[in-house]
């Protein structure tokens, strides 16, 4: 990746024990064509983007997402998905607070105004149409 070329994009994807987190009824894993849809958007705000597209489920991941000159899937621990989360300069977080603290860091790093980090509006609470944590809300993150 050559970083004067390209902007580096984290995709977080949580599932394994979001399927049933908060509740079997209201499930805090969010669609895949949410992060497709939330990819396209950055793709129209940043150039040359290169999307590292990261989570808990390697083979869900594999299924739903093309490797290619623009998209990686790590393979990698946890700890070397964090490290890498903090040399991103944007980010499509899931509602965990892993991606949160990737992000974090990330925008903390960068100093970066271009910097983009997008979540699900509501956080978990997404199928309800409520914070879930309550009053969830982080400043710098855009909610959509």
């Amino acid at each position: 990746i050559n970083l004067k070329k390209h902007r580096i994009i984290f995709v977080h994807v949580r599932r394994t024990d979001y399927l049933h987190t908060p509740s079997i009824k209201f499930p805090a894993v969010i669609n895949i064509n949410w992060y497709k849809k939330m990819m396209k958007l950055i793709k129209k705000k940043i150039k040359k983007p290169i999307f590292i597209v990261m989570g808990d489920d390697h083979y869900y991941l594999q299924d739903c997402f093309q490797s290619s000159d623009h998209v990686i899937i790590s393979k990698n621990n946890v700890e070397v998905d964090l490290s890498i989360m903090t040399y991103c300069s944007a980010g499509i977080l899931s509602p965990s607070s892993f991606a949160w603290w990737g992000a974090f860091y990330a925008q903390k790093y960068n100093l970066d105004s271009k910097s983009i980090f997008i979540a699900p509006k509501y956080w978990c609470g997404h199928r309800q149409k409520k914070w879930n944590p309550k009053n969830f809300y982080t400043s710098w993150i855009n909610y959509l």
